[in-house]
């Protein structure tokens, strides 16, 4: 359990990196996060599906902040 909080406590801190190194870190991820979700156990399979939930919604929030700022940028500009 210690060590896979550990894993996606460093794969959240590195969701703001370039898209190309999060996507080599999430590749390791998913596939590890899907084992465990699978585990026999139940509660490292439930720790495991909601680390997952939490760090889609953290990526969710990133992703929305970024539109949000692209759209103003656009908006702006079109005005100058």
């Amino acid at each position: 359990m210690f060590c896979l909080q550990k894993l996606v406590e460093v794969t959240e801190y590195n969701m703001d990196r370039v898209k190309f190194v999060w996507m080599k870190i999430w590749n390791v991820m998913k596939t590890h996060l899907g084992n465990v979700g699978c585990h026999n156990n139940l509660h490292i399979s439930m720790f495991a599906i909601d680390s997952l939930r939490q760090m889609a919604m953290k990526f969710l929030k990133v992703q929305l902040f970024d539109l949000k700022f692209d759209i103003l940028y656009h908006y702006l500009i079109s005005d100058i």
